[in-house]
């Protein structure tokens, strides 16, 4: 895709800096450092959260899992 990011992309990251938007970057497109994504370029075996047994995804480390109820 040659195209230029969107001038909705350009707002989501107006006033971060390079660490932020690195992170804001790999949590948006999934490679970050879960295990889900670990999983799949087979850097550990299990997909899994050690907390809820559950595959530790994005989604799930932002919304759902148990270690981090309380900060959220």
């Amino acid at each position: 895709d040659d195209a230029p990011p969107s001038l909705d992309v350009h707002k989501l990251y107006r006033g971060l800096n390079r660490q932020q938007c690195s992170v804001l970057t790999q949590l948006r497109s999934g490679h970050v450092g879960l295990n889900a994504y670990l999983a799949r370029i087979r850097a550990i075996d299990s997909p899994l959260c050690l907390t809820c047994n559950t595959p530790e995804t994005v989604s799930h480390y932002l919304f759902t899992c148990k270690r981090y109820s309380e900060q959220r």
